[in-house]
């Protein structure tokens, strides 16, 4: 028998026993890489907010000086009573147009917003007789980048706007009776349920856009690209559209032609009128569907406001 003292290895020896280096390596890396990859997405999250936090403050920074701009102009330069054309008034358009091109689209919307509430930029009122009034506007917002802004509700009744980019905003419900959008952008635009009375979209481009249940009495469209427009329940009435590109068919889906100008120049007067062989056939059955709807509806109507109605049922 060996004279050596026997010795006891317990299990973990006995499996550590023989490691190799790259081995004890990997015992020791895989722990110490999930430690730095939690360390690591912990910073990364950080960083993020923290890179949102700075530009939201930043976002803010600009709003607050540009309110101050315009806070002074008020009280110390009588920006309310100058015009365009006024030095204290094209200082003030300036200065929204740099905000404007400053700050990311929901901050657009706050600065808009702003001046609408301040009534800035409205160009008329509606007087105690319910009759559009045209004034002057104070800052004008020609040439602003309102691109994929969201300016739903907002009364931008008689606000200059021409050649505005508006691609992609949100107009649903919002106030632009006798505003001016000659030349303006507007596809893809979701016009639904607007109040475009008056208004003058002279060129304008709505390709693409949705008019659904938009009120368009009287408002100029001549020579606007419309094709790809959706303008289902529409009310054209008395609104030109000579020389305005519309698909065939589309006007077929509005709600009203009545006194329209079409864009071959003929309007839609009566059901008399359907018979002037200088009207398009395509025009001509946009004029019957058109008075086949408001017959329809009428002995249903129910008033909604100036100029408009709707079917008591689902009203």
């Amino acid at each position: 028998m060996s004279d050596q003292p026997l010795t006891h290895v317990s299990w973990t020896e006995q499996r550590l026993a023989g490691k190799t280096v790259w081995q004890w390596l990997s015992l020791l890396l895989i722990p110490l890489l999930l430690w730095y990859g939690t360390i690591w997405m912990i910073f990364l999250h950080m960083s993020r907010q923290s890179i949102i936090t700075v530009h939201v403050h930043a976002q803010e920074s600009v709003l607050e000086q540009y309110s101050q701009q315009i806070d002074t102009l008020l009280l110390e330069h009588h920006l309310r009573q100058s015009f365009p054309g006024m030095e204290v008034s094209d200082i003030a358009h300036a200065r929204t147009l740099n905000v404007l091109k400053e700050v990311d689209a929901p901050h657009r919307r706050l600065v808009i917003a702003y001046l609408s509430d301040l009534h800035l930029i409205q160009g008329g009122y509606m007087d105690s007789r319910g009759m559009w009034q045209a004034t002057g506007v104070t800052i004008g917002l020609w040439d602003a980048d309102l691109s994929g802004v969201d300016l739903g509700g907002i009364d931008l009744s008689g606000a200059q706007l021409e050649r505005a980019d508006l691609d992609d905003a949100n107009l649903t419900g919002a106030n632009l009776r006798g505003a001016d959008l000659a030349d303006a952008r507007l596809a893809r635009a979701n016009l639904s349920r607007i109040d475009l009375r008056d208004a003058q979209l002279i060129q304008a481009d709505l390709t693409g856009a949705t008019l659904t249940n938009g009120e368009v009495q009287g408002a100029t469209l001549e020579r606007a690209e419309m094709r790809g427009a959706t303008l289902l329940q529409a009310n054209l009435a008395e609104a030109s559209l000579w020389h305005a590109h519309v698909l065939k068919g589309h006007l077929s889906r509005v709600f009203s032609l009545s006194g329209t100008t079409l864009s071959d120049g003929s309007r839609c007067h009566t059901l008399a009128d359907l018979t002037n062989t200088t009207q398009q056939a395509e025009n001509r059955d946009a004029c019957l569907a058109s008075f086949q709807e408001e017959a329809r509806r009428a002995p249903r109507m129910l008033p909604r406001g100036e100029g408009r109605h709707v079917t008591a049922q689902g009203a």
